[in-house]
């Protein structure tokens, strides 16, 4: 009898456990397994008060003592949980943050170049300003494609005219404001943005 009880208590956890493993989250495996360990040691407690002639006072002691350090075990485990997810957010509203700060650099990077030419060297033939982008960048664009160095990002033309170009940037990793919104690049919920390049400037303006 007394080799059952590590075993019972190991299918009691180990069970539970790969039952709600899931990649993403592994809090509901952790969790579950913490379950199926309290109910096991608490089915143990249970069988050892029952079955071993302690006095009353020793059993009332003992089952107030072990009702407590579960108890204070059960709010530690809530505060780590609580704490890992703000956590979470925390670091997910940050990398927004620094997604939206890599994009307006971006906006700047990419169409401050053509706004330079068009009006500081561009006097003599003056072509439009749309066509001087498309000049400068020629070999970064493909058909609806920006190629930039971006690991996080994909820059799509979205406009192309002379007078006007228009880059949708999504970023792949940042979450934006509305989960379910539509990405240009078919995704959803993503941080996306978009870079405008006009006679009159350079400007950003978010999207998601």
């Amino acid at each position: 009898m007394t080799i059952v009880w590590p075993i019972v208590g190991v299918l009691m956890i180990v069970v539970p456990f790969f039952l709600y493993d899931t990649p993403t989250d592994p809090w509901g495996a952790v969790i579950a397994g913490a379950i199926g360990g309290a109910l096991f040691l608490i089915a143990l407690f249970t069988t050892i008060i029952r079955t071993t002639p302690f006095p009353k006072r020793t059993k009332i002691f003992s089952t107030t003592l072990f009702v407590i350090v579960l108890a204070a075990a059960g709010v530690s485990w809530k505060t780590m949980y609580d704490m890992s997810h703000y956590q979470r957010k925390t670091l997910g509203t940050i990398r927004t943050i620094i997604g939206e700060g890599i994009q307006r650099s971006f906006t700047a990077t990419v169409m401050l170049p053509s706004f330079r030419e068009y009006y500081a060297k561009n006097q003599r033939t003056k072509l439009p300003i749309g066509k001087v982008f498309l000049a400068l960048n020629k070999d970064r664009i493909h058909p609806g494609y920006f190629t930039f160095d971006d690991e996080y990002g994909a820059s799509f033309l979205k406009v192309v005219s002379d007078t006007s170009i228009t880059l949708v940037m999504v970023e792949t990793v940042a979450k934006g404001r509305d989960v379910a919104f539509k990405n240009f690049n078919g995704q959803a919920g993503r941080l996306q943005g978009k870079a405008i390049l006009t006679e009159r400037g350079v400007r950003y303006e978010r999207e998601n």
